[in-house]
């Protein structure tokens, strides 16, 4: 255990940066609590690859077991995903055979869904739902004193066998309280983060996808006012002070939808041009882009900017993904980004209940038309708590047992195959085939969705269907984020995977 006046907390994270675990961090070094991070770069099983013969021979959970219990903590955190829950939970298992009174805490969108049932496991102490900053430093104060028993909202745990769940906290409003990033936390263990400076200028989302844990966060606290926007002149003096320490090449703005506010977008995109001057990539909704956006984003350098468009099928978009902006204005977002040059990627979501395939390759069709820098694949997922997953249950394409697999952390991401039936899964990972090799030759492929015998002759592999391109559009430039994906490879190979 750690120094009994000064308690620890050692973070467990795999495969990217977590800006929440950053801050987190940040907030809780400010109240004199030391933290530290196990890095697992979780090599072929992230968003590129997901092969369980190399995974398996790489991963090494023993070694991250040691690696925890040499820092003598006193307490141990898991930020938790759905497809990341029984990774986490089996170390979490093992942490407490050696060591019991090591506390476990669980926080992420997965044990925010189900306290209860990740409780119950026994291998876990607390969890903490939704925004953790402050219910984290109170937690833990509450542990110091040995009060096990917290009154601090936000905080979940069992007494007595009792679901103890304490009231939930207002969100936090103004978020240029927080202190900036503990980017030395991540930077530490995996220094090819430090090109790349990731950011988030807002939190939360305007928009409501019914595939999106945004519409989870939003009944959890009951608002639908989630979006919470730093100040651009917050935002900048960060940015400012990262690059005198860091120097990156590059900006990432994590934001769900960087550009929904316009004065703002407006003001920041200007002050970015003036001080910043890096090239960055970020995520957008197609209603924000006009012609103004659309220039003052070529003109501060945007590298490429990731449209979430999922299915042409308005009807779809409406019905089953709440996605709530019309054809026309997919058209006059992509129109402008062309006609002031910003490169764009498109995500589109497969597999989506009731879409007719002959429409998808219709979409594909036109996709292929406006000459995308990427079109970026996703299967959907019935992630637990999503307003989809209950659609998909009340409708009967989820059974009892399958929605118990969900929440126990069994299946397949929504980047390689989510909730996609076999049935179907060869034809999506055709058209993913043919949309990640189509945007280098978009007349070709345009013929071949619609030539059945050429269509059926594509392969389905994820090596040459997914892997190949992506690699190739990585070392085209247009992919920032390709880019630190085929730097961890390197740089954690040449270390035996560590």
């Amino acid at each position: 255990m750690g120094d009994s006046n000064k308690l620890k907390i050692v973070f467990v994270y795999r495969a990217y940066e977590s800006i929440g675990i950053e801050i987190l961090s940040a907030v809780l070094k400010k109240n004199n609590i030391n933290t530290e991070l196990v890095y697992t770069p979780s090599l072929f099983k992230d968003a590129l690859v997901d092969n369980r013969i190399l995974y398996n021979f790489f991963y090494n959970e023993k070694r991250i077991i040691k690696q925890i219990l040499a820092k003598k903590p006193d307490i141990v955190g898991f930020s938790s995903l759905t497809d990341t829950y029984r990774l986490d939970l089996s170390i979490a298992e093992k942490l407490k055979k050696i060591s019991p009174n090591i506390k476990i805490i669980f926080g992420g969108i997965h044990p925010t869904v189900l306290p209860e049932k990740v409780l119950r496991t026994n291998f876990v102490d607390y969890i903490c739902i939704g925004e953790g900053e402050q219910a984290f430093v109170e937690l833990i104060k509450d542990i110091e004193k040995k009060n096990f028993y917290t009154n601090a909202k936000n905080i979940c745990y069992l007494k007595n066998n009792k679901f103890i769940k304490n009231p939930i906290r207002p969100l936090i409003e103004n978020i240029d309280k927080l202190p900036f990033p503990d980017k030395e936390l991540f930077y530490n263990k995996a220094p090819y983060f430090s090109n790349y400076y990731t950011i988030m200028t807002s939190r939360g989302c305007p928009y409501n996808c019914y595939f999106c844990n945004n519409n989870v966060y939003r009944e959890i606290y009951n608002t639908n006012k989630l979006l919470r926007r730093r100040s651009a002149e917050n935002v900048i003096e960060e940015l400012e002070q990262g690059l005198k320490k860091y120097n990156f090449k590059y900006v990432i703005f994590e934001d769900d939808a960087f550009v929904s506010q316009k004065d703002w977008t407006i003001k920041f995109l200007t002050l970015y041009s003036q001080k910043i001057k890096k090239p960055f990539q970020c995520l957008i909704n197609p209603r924000n882009i006009d012609d103004k956006i659309a220039f003052l984003l070529n003109k501060a350098d945007c590298l490429n900017v990731e449209i979430g468009i999922q299915s042409m099928e308005e009807s779809i978009r409406k019905d089953f993904l709440n996605r709530t902006e019309n054809i026309k204005e997919i058209y006059k977002c992509i129109k402008s980004l062309n006609k002031y040059n910003v490169p764009f990627n498109i995500d589109h979501i497969g597999g989506i209940p009731g879409e007719k395939k002959t429409n998808i390759i219709k979409s594909f069709a036109e996709y292929l038309k406006w000459k995308p820098n990427r079109i970026t694949y996703f299967y959907l997922t019935y992630y637990p708590g999503t307003k989809v997953a209950k659609l998909a249950q009340k409708i009967g394409i989820l059974s009892k047992n399958e929605i118990n697999k969900i929440e126990n952390g069994y299946g397949y991401s929504f980047e390689h195959g989510g909730n996609v039936n076999n049935k179907d899964l060869k034809f999506h990972d055709k058209i993913r085939t043919i949309g990640d090799w189509g945007v280098f030759f978009p007349k070709v492929f345009r013929k071949i969705l619609f030539n059945k015998k050429l269509f059926n002759k594509i392969p389905p592999g994820h090596f040459t269907g997914r892997i190949i391109p992506a690699v190739l559009k990585t070392l085209s430039g247009n992919e920032i984020r390709g880019v630190y994906i085929l730097k961890k490879y390197i740089y954690h190979l040449f270390r035996g995977g560590f």
